[in-house]
């Protein structure tokens, strides 16, 4: 058996630590500092980093959701740790009256995001994870979806690369489709996620079917194909040019939508992120963001070259051919999600 790499091995001991105290915070429920929380953990090697959230949180009424909120601890049971971040942790719960396995997502910072909350009790699509309930613990709202056993697309890309799957190129695009039309039925609804990524996208558990996840950043606009979002946020390896400009100019949500779909296409085709290099496996957080912002100096960042293991058939296929209208660095130029629907490789 091969040696572990340095990043396998750090990613290791993230993980470790953070399950630790992500455990020790599922079963006390109690709100901890944001230091106290640990990074989450992935895999260095294709060049991720943690979002950068919107420090500023609306008070949380659960009034204004269609879903009614009900006592977490009185209806769920704690089942196993699943994942930590910023926002806080997420479990797999059990419902005390049904048995039905769920998804709970507990903030450590605040009451709960409100937005998300909003987003999926309106959100109702076959590629959008499903709200289950709204659960509150003391003054935090803890959201319940439903559980995909077949984990993330980030977990998948992963697997692929370490034990190629036959069937790749057709799950590719599988995967592909079912994501345009999820992010065209967000935008119809006039919400930007503005975090789209591997990481937040998860499988059935056939891997048939994708589901977005994570609408804790997402902004609802009357218009969301208008420069009309300040807030900046997000994963940097997967942020627009326009979302990282210095200069903090509004921005359009659909469009900064489209670029991150571009990068997660980027991601399926290639087993990474683009603009990723290998020197960057050791950097930490700030460090990699500091990378990013030099590949995108004035707004446009380096032209991006497919891996040279693609033949030239791979190269020009209509999935390729989307994945470079979607990773246009100006954002006027940049086709929206509607266009990319009537793209040929949506039409099989």
């Amino acid at each position: 058996m091969a040696p572990l790499r340095k990043f396998e091995l750090a990613r290791l001991r993230r993980f470790f630590v953070g399950a630790i105290r992500s455990m020790v915070c599922c079963c006390c429920l109690t709100p901890q500092k944001m230091e106290d929380i640990p990074r989450k953990s992935r895999s260095t090697s294709r060049g991720t980093t943690n979002p950068v959230v919107d420090p500023t949180e609306p008070p949380v009424k659960a009034q204004n959701c269609r879903k009614q909120t009900i006592d977490y601890k009185e209806n769920y049971t704690f089942k196993s740790h699943l994942g930590s971040g910023g926002y806080g942790v997420t479990s797999l719960v059990t419902n005390k009256t049904t048995g039905n396995i769920c998804v709970a997502k507990i903030p450590t910072k605040g009451k709960g995001s409100l937005s998300e909350i909003q987003a999926l009790a309106e959100l109702t699509h076959p590629n959008v994870v499903r709200l289950v309930d709204v659960a509150t613990q003391g003054k935090l709202n803890i959201i319940i979806t439903e559980y995909c056993e077949g984990g993330t697309l980030d977990s998948a890309v992963i697997k692929h690369a370490e034990q190629p799957y036959q069937d790749w190129g057709d799950r590719v695009a599988s995967y592909c489709e079912q994501l345009v039309r999820a992010v065209a039925y967000v935008h119809l609804k006039n919400f930007a996620h503005l975090d789209l990524k591997t990481e937040n996208i998860v499988l059935s558990a056939d891997h048939k079917i994708v589901k977005l996840i994570d609408f804790g950043m997402s902004r609802r606009t009357p218009h969301v194909y208008k420069r009309n979002i300040k807030v900046r946020g997000g994963t940097p390896w997967y942020m627009a040019p326009e979302v990282i400009d210095t200069k903090m100019h509004p921005y359009s949500g659909g469009k900064v939508d489209v670029w991150a779909l571009g990068c997660v296409f980027y991601e399926l085709c290639t087993g990474q992120v683009p603009y990723y290099k290998e020197e960057a496996d050791e950097l930490d957080d700030r460090d990699l963001l500091r990378y990013y912002l030099a590949c995108c100096k004035n707004g446009k960042p380096a032209f991006v070259r497919l891996p040279s293991t693609f033949s030239q058939h791979q190269k020009c296929t209509p999935l390729t051919t989307a994945m470079w209208v979607m990773l246009e660095p100006t954002p006027e130029k940049r086709i929206d999600i509607f266009s990319l629907c009537k793209l040929s490789f949506l039409q099989g």
